[in-house]
């Protein structure tokens, strides 16, 4: 559930890629120790992802690799409902 509410979780969590879904939350930060900031925001209300960005850097709406979400910085959803 907290993944999910995260805006991304691990399907097989050997492989070290996530699901990218839509964030319950319009921010959250994930703060571990020894490690940089995790900031997640989204945008708009609604329903179907328009873009991902991780540090400014637009990345795949379909995954996301563990490597990247443990350099920190922020990851950016955009939503808008489907038409």
């Amino acid at each position: 559930y907290v993944f999910a509410t995260l805006g991304f979780y691990p399907v097989e969590p050997a492989s070290g890629n996530y699901v990218v879904g839509i964030p319950l939350v319009e921010r959250a930060i994930l703060r571990v120790p020894g490690r940089r900031r995790l900031t997640i925001l989204r945008t708009g209300d609604g329903d179907h992802l328009l873009s991902l960005t991780l540090r400014g850097r637009r990345i795949s709406p379909i995954s996301l690799a563990h490597s990247e979400i443990v350099r920190g910085g922020a990851l950016r959803f955009e939503t808008t409902f489907a038409s």
